[in-house]
C-alpha cells in the first residue's frame, strides 16, 4: 500500500520522493495488565468503550440467532 501511495504522489508532483532520513527507535515502558487497559478504556474513552461493547454483544446475539436456529 505504501508503494501505491508513493507512486501516486510521485505522479502528482512529477518527480521522485526523497529517501527516508534518520530512524525511529521505540522502547517499551513496561508491562500493561488488564487493569491498566480497562482503566484507560472506561475512564478516558468511556462512550467509545460502551458503544463497542454493545455492538459486540448485539453481533454475538444476532449471529447465534441466525446461524444456530
Amino acid at each position: 500500500m505504501v508503494g501505491e501511495i508513493e507512486a501516486r504522489v510521485e505522479k502528482e508532483i512529477d518527480g521522485r520522493l526523497p529517501g527516508p532520513v534518520g530512524s525511529l527507535v521505540i522502547y517499551p515502558h513496561g508491562r500493561y495488565g488488564f487493569r491498566g487497559i480497562a482503566k484507560t478504556m472506561f475512564r478516558r474513552y468511556r462512550t467509545r468503550s460502551i458503544l463497542r461493547l454493545s455492538l459486540m454483544v448485539s453481533q454475538a446475539f444476532l449471529y447465534n440467532a441466525i446461524f444456530f436456529t
